[in-house]
């Protein structure tokens, strides 16, 4: 089980480390680094996703935290079927007027799952951690 904070970070690494180095184009890759900050700045995008009835139904929640492990499992059929799942980075005038296409593999998709795994790990900012050996209150 993993927070919406683990799931941003998680893609936010996997955009920073992975995705941002696979894409060719400078304009491609000025796309996907604008949808990094965004993600940053907008948790909003992220409620969207959980919220669709479509993804409600391979997400399970349970009171704040998710179970992605049928949506991986989902994922990663697909893409041993298909030989990857493509992503469309639609036209964007003056920016991208090709548009572009993201490939990943089931390889990427451990590594995104891995992201927001290690992410659940971590303390949330702004919680305080207890001083190890301080009494338990």
């Amino acid at each position: 089980m993993v927070s919406k904070h683990n799931i941003i970070n998680g893609i936010i690494k996997f955009i920073e480390n992975d995705m941002s180095q696979a894409v060719g184009a400078t304009s491609s890759k000025l796309i996907v680094l604008l949808a990094k900050n965004v993600l940053k700045k907008n948790e909003g995008i992220v409620d969207s996703f959980l919220n669709n009835p479509i993804a409600k139904t391979l997400i399970i929640e349970k009171d704040g935290m998710y179970d992605l492990s049928t949506l991986i499992s989902v994922l990663k059929d697909t893409a041993n079927e298909m030989g990857n799942i493509s992503l469309c980075i639609p036209k964007v005038p003056f920016l991208l007027p090709e548009g572009d296409e993201i490939r990943l593999n089931t390889n990427d998709i451990d590594t995104i799952y891995n992201y927001i795994s290690s992410d659940s790990n971590q303390p949330t900012p702004g919680t305080i951690m207890p001083k190890v050996g301080a009494p338990n209150a």
